[in-house]
């Protein structure tokens, strides 16, 4: 009697973990389990929990960048089939509307290139369980190496790059993340750029953090969306025909926060705006 006693109350917890476990991930839940018959059991209901959980979560993710950027994949897409079309049926044989229409071809697939690229880079911040590794980082050398990339590139259409880096920068982080989040603010900055073509780049130290600075002499940002623009797919600034995914700054937000650090804006409509990243002292 003893034994069929503990079988049937030991069984029951059992088939209930069971039920929760091919439950993992659903929306509705009917799965129930009450602790404290054994510690063992209770921790293996309590990771089933948090398992529940991180799927939950990724499931939102997944739906909720499908529905926001599927538009902006189909945009490109279009463009470069019509565009390959036209050189098939009209302009093949004429040289000149030829080289414009792969032109554009060739922008779109760059378009689409940044767009996949933010969307990966992103997905992998939401879904990572571990933490990265942060060692010594030049941050002097990081930024300096990402702004002549930009300079490299864009001074001979007559850019204008106003750098003032510290040297001898360093901060304890993850310095691929870091090289992204100041890549995409200068990108960020050169797709809302005033027509002087200036963008400002600051590296300093100020009240015991250590401070990067990009400016332009832009647009601006009204002040009632200045707290928006770090939010993943806000589109007012982003997606002006101007944006990729709305995402880039929500990824610069995100690896800031994960160093410890402060993301924020300052702008005037009609003459620009300055983002700023505030990290700790190695």
């Amino acid at each position: 009697m003893l034994a069929l006693f503990i079988s049937r109350n030991f069984s029951r917890p059992i088939s209930q973990l069971n039920k929760k476990a091919h439950e993992l991930g659903n929306d509705q839940s009917s799965a129930d389990y009450h602790n404290g018959f054994c510690s063992e059991l209770d921790e293996l209901n309590e990771t089933l929990d948090k398992t529940d959980d991180k799927l939950k979560q990724n499931k939102e993710f997944q739906n909720e960048l499908l529905a926001n950027v599927s538009h902006d994949l189909r945009t490109p897409l279009t463009m470069i089939k019509g565009y390959a079309e036209m050189i098939r049926d009209i302009s093949h044989e004429d040289e000149q509307q030829c080289a414009e229409d792969v032109a554009v071809i060739v922008r779109e697939a760059d378009r689409l290139t940044a767009l996949v690229g933010e969307i990966l880079e992103y997905s992998e911040l939401q879904m990572k369980d571990t933490e990265d590794i942060m060692s010594d980082c030049d941050l002097s050398k990081i930024v300096g190496t990402v702004t002549d990339s930009f300079e490299s590139l864009f001074s001979k259409d007559g850019y204008i790059f106003e750098c003032s880096i510290a040297e001898n920068i360093h901060v304890c982080g993850n310095a691929s993340r870091l090289t992204r989040a100041v890549y995409n603010l200068i990108d960020n900055a050169l797709r809302h750029i005033g027509a002087d073509k200036w963008i400002g780049v600051t590296l300093k130290v100020e009240n015991g953090k250590e401070v990067i600075e990009i400016a332009d002499h832009g647009d601006g940002i009204a002040p009632d969306e200045l707290e928006r623009i770090w939010d993943k797919y806000y589109t007012n600034r982003q997606r002006d025909g101007k944006g990729v995914s709305g995402l880039g700054l929500a990824i610069v937000k995100q690896t800031i926060g994960q160093h410890g650090g402060m993301c924020s804006a300052v702008s005037e409509v009609g003459k620009g705006c300055t983002f700023r990243l505030e990290l700790n002292k190695l």
